[in-house]
């Protein structure tokens, strides 16, 4: 089983420090459309349906990949972000933050385990393919239910060097819109039907800490700071009993402690993300857009834009480009945009660590062909497992190495002995299949008998009678 590292703690001052606030964008934005077919780089093994013929005539009849090691789909991830243009929060009142949680869990809940989300607070309608090579259809997603904010037109926001007094009056005007936007989000359906709402639930302080991430008084708007997403994607993996089994760290500037000019730093984690996004691994990406009032320093550097945080998903090697979802619904090019382009400063992402005793949910039909459930492993964007589920069926040979598909090869068994007495030793393959044998004594020396097989020993003229060596 393989080591996986603690979830760093940030400190607040430390990244305030380094990073302007991520507040849901404010500005009209421009998708600028990354139009490369080949989003993503990989060397992988593509699914072949019937490669790998059934060993008669004692064939696998049963389904035991649930076990298999959690694995990324660098073809699938591709699909299903580029395709989610329904399916996932509105984006209407800075809440781009709870947002890019919901796109991140809806993809893992999709393809690996259906607990993930439960499943009142998934798009009850299946998405309907014309094929299992289908790679354009509108992905399954999560619930979207929403209510308006109106703010009034004429209130101005304060400058940062405002007095408090322009600044509380301002924030009251903020309160007065936002309130029937919270009641309605906070109501008792929406809290168990709408994902986003559990999430605002959870981050009011209804989690095992009490922490509250978001304190309406004080911060009308639902936004978050890049801790903020950090700790509420932990609390709601606590809220649903995958925190023994799923945790989500951070990467930013300070995780690069040896680099010492900021420049550098940025470089490093720019290339952390990509490593993450060519594994096949979503990210949420945290920093400045341009924006329309974009700030520069006195040596023309962008300094500070508007800060967003969304879903990157890929990267086009052709073009140097990151690509992801901006979490905005009805822009063009949305679902697959240019984040090198958008984002005129990157300060951070966050990742889910996947532990691999994570069990695969076999049974998870989100799409549909001619009225015939279909999973998302029986898309052809399916990888194989290179690290297949080894599975025992009673073959004194054989045992199966079965993908999470059910496509399945075969393998001979590789003994070790690991237990004996006088008579027997037992031989156990990794599969977990094993065998008794009596012992294949030979005479060592003048007054001891051996098994060759696995060593044990006894004095000669005991038992069994002297089998003398050719």
């Amino acid at each position: 089983m393989k080591t996986k590292g603690k979830t760093r703690r940030i400190k607040m001052a430390a990244w305030a420090a380094l990073m302007v606030p991520f507040a849901a964008i404010g500005a009209n934005v421009t998708i600028r459309q990354v139009n490369n077919s080949e989003a993503n780089v990989c060397s992988i093994e593509r699914r072949l349906y019937g490669d790998s013929a059934t060993r008669n005539p004692y064939p696998l009849t049963f389904y035991g990949a649930q076990i298999c090691d959690y694995y990324e789909q660098p073809e699938f991830v591709l699909d299903y972000y580029t395709n989610l243009t329904e399916h996932f929060p509105t984006n209407n009142a800075n809440n781009c933050g709870y947002v890019a949680i919901s796109m991140l869990l809806s993809y893992y809940d999709t393809y690996w385990n259906r607990d993930i989300i439960p499943d009142q607070y998934n798009n009850p309608d299946q998405t309907v393919i014309d094929s299992h090579y289908d790679r354009d259809y509108s992905s399954p997603g999560v619930n979207d239910f929403y209510a308006p904010v109106v703010i009034d037109k004429d209130a101005v926001k304060p400058e940062d060097d405002a007095k408090d007094e322009e600044k509380e009056k301002y924030k009251e005007i903020l309160r007065q819109a936002y309130r029937p936007y919270i009641d309605y989000m906070l109501s008792q359906p929406r809290v168990d039907d709408n994902l986003v709402s559990l999430l605002y639930f959870i981050a009011r302080g209804n989690n095992r800490k009490k922490d509250i991430i978001w304190n309406f008084y004080e911060r009308p708007e639902p936004r978050l700071f890049g801790d903020e997403v950090l700790a509420l994607m932990n609390y709601y993996l606590e809220h649903v009993h995958l925190s023994d089994k799923i945790q989500a760290h951070v990467v930013d500037l300070m995780s690069f402690p040896t680099a010492s000019e900021t420049k550098e730093k940025r470089i490093l984690l720019r290339q952390a993300a990509i490593e993450k996004l060519m594994e096949g691994q979503p990210i949420i990406y945290m920093g400045d857009l341009y924006g329309e009032k974009p700030v520069y320093d006195k040596d023309g550097n962008f300094f500070k834009g508007d800060g967003h945080i969304a879903l990157a998903y890929g990267y086009d090697k052709s073009a140097d480009q990151i690509i992801g979802h901006m979490g905005l619904k009805g822009r063009n090019g949305c679902s697959k945009a240019g984040f090198d382009g958008e984002f005129g400063k990157f300060d951070a992402f966050i990742y889910l660590d996947i532990s691999p005793e994570l069990e695969f949910t076999f049974d998870n039909p989100r799409f549909q062909y001619h009225n015939h459930d279909v999973n998302a492993h029986e898309l052809s964007s399916h990888v194989h497992a290179h690290n297949r589920a080894m599975v025992e069926y009673g073959d004194d040979q054989y045992h199966a190495l079965q993908c999470v598909c059910r496509d399945v090869k075969y393998e001979e068994h590789t003994f070790t002995v690991n237990r004996y007495d006088s008579l027997f030793h037992t031989r156990v393959c990794p599969c977990g299949f094993e065998k008794n044998e009596t012992h294949n004594f030979r005479l060592s020396g003048m007054m001891l008998y051996k098994c060759t097989s696995c060593g044990f020993s006894m004095p000669a003229g005991q038992f069994p009678e002297p089998i003398y060596n050719p």
